[in-house]
């Protein structure tokens, strides 16, 4: 090993400085060389590359996947950008169950119609006098609530979501629950604004009371009549109609003997509960409650008076059954105004369908990102294309450096000498 020299030439035989520096010089090479590979093994074996890597068209399961092993650097731009609620959103809203029962058809306002008739008895509040009015008022409104929310559903529907890249599964699902709250927002306020029209209309065009309407003949020179319109304000107990719309009194169910045969005054069976005649029929539904609609002591006798006068689909009185307490959220002595705020709704039933929205996104291409370290061949190739650049220039560079530094040295000590020997 002291004997070893890789760069051996004639004159080193015969010159012992020229030797020692090939020796050392062999010795420094060695270990440059030893250490610069060392150096490019860990380097190489030890650095991070970014790769990317492209899925055409991914199917659904196949983004889920890459979502979980790459959900930094995943990129799936849409095919489609604009895409409409309609095919990822979808919804069945349920309304109060009276608005589905035979309280609100035409079968059973027009029995209460017809069994007013029969009695015709327009002095007293009378279930069967205001009841027309206020069912027709009822059903009015289930229709229009139902309108509004068609409406707004069927714009909502050709609304898009814009998005140029697939969305991930619980960032879609945030997004469109959102969008929908919103939806929901914006039709509760048009609902609003509706209902806040109707009854500014209605408290504006007829502010006398809903009786404030006759036609009148008066008689003339020529004694033909001349009909002219006159209105009069109605009053319920103290209350009148033309300064206030919230006048009321309670209906009731009556019997009508003592009137028929001439002894006196209707009797009260009894009161309806929370449920009012007053100056509008629109007014008169808002202030009162369905908890009649609930209660089968309170429907019964309801029901047998309209069954004896009204014979037509008798069949469909005695099948009508009341209004379950556990078919609505809403409490039966809940005001009807208050349900109407609520547009009336149960439930919205949406659905967001997070296969429809990637359907209609359809990406093309997943890119995605990773990074990763240098396998053993790569290092080893890489060493290997690396050496023989390497020990080239090593062994051109090393031996003059070090033929140089010794040089110089070995002149020094030379002069030193000589100066010595002088003095």
């Amino acid at each position: 090993m002291n004997e070893l020299n890789l760069f051996k030439t004639p004159t080193m035989r015969t010159d012992p400085f020229e030797r020692n520096t090939l020796r050392i010089s062999t010795w420094i090479y060695l270990v440059l060389l030893c250490l610069s590979m060392i150096i490019i093994v860990l380097f190489t074996s030890l650095s991070v590359r970014i790769e990317s890597k492209t899925v055409e068209n991914p199917i659904l399961a196949k983004f889920k996947e890459l979502q979980k092993e790459y959900p930094r650097s995943l990129q799936c731009p849409c095919s489609q950008i604009a895409i409409q609620h309609g095919s990822f959103i979808s919804m069945f809203p349920q309304f109060h169950p009276v608005c589905t029962s035979l309280h609100t058809s035409d079968q059973w306002i027009e029995g209460i119609g017809c069994t007013f008739k029969s009695h015709n008895k327009l002095i007293y509040p009378d279930i069967f006098q205001a009841g027309n009015k206020f069912f027709i008022s009822l059903q009015t409104f289930c229709v229009l609530m139902r309108k509004i929310v068609s409406d707004a559903s069927f714009i909502f529907n050709q609304s898009s979501l814009i998005t140029n890249q697939a969305l991930f599964d619980a960032e879609f699902m945030a997004r469109a629950q959102q969008i929908f709250n919103q939806f929901k927002s914006n039709t509760m306020a048009e609902s609003k604004r509706s209902f806040t029209l109707i009854r500014s209309q209605t408290a504006t065009m007829y502010t006398t009371g809903d009786t404030d309407v006759s036609w009148r003949r008066s008689s003339s020179r020529n004694s033909s009549y001349s009909t002219y319109f006159q209105a009069v304000a109605i009053e319920i107990g103290n209350c009148s109609c033309g300064l206030t719309d919230d006048c009321k009194q309670q209906l009731a169910l009556y019997d009508y003997t003592n009137i028929l045969s001439g002894l006196g005054p209707a009797d009260v069976l009894f009161h309806i509960p929370n449920m009012f005649s007053g100056c509008f029929a629109i007014r008169s539904l808002l202030q009162s409650s369905l908890e009649c609609l609930f209660d089968q002591t309170c429907m019964g006798p309801v029901l047998q008076r309209i069954n004896s006068a009204y014979k037509k689909s008798a069949e469909l009185w005695t099948n009508l059954s009341i209004l379950q307490r556990n078919s609505t959220r809403f409490s039966p002595n809940m005001l009807v105004e208050e349900i109407i705020n609520e547009m009336m709704i149960e439930t919205w039933g949406d659905n967001i369908d997070y296969n429809g929205y990637y359907e209609q996104c359809a990406p093309k291409l997943c890119t995605y990102f990773f990074t990763s370290r240098n396998n053993a061949l790569y290092v080893f190739t890489t060493m290997i294309s690396l050496f023989g650049g390497l020990s080239v220039a090593l062994k051109i560079m090393v031996p003059r450096i070090v033929t140089w530094i010794r040089n110089r040295i070995h002149r020094r000590v030379e002069t030193g000498s000589i100066t010595y020997k002088s003095s």
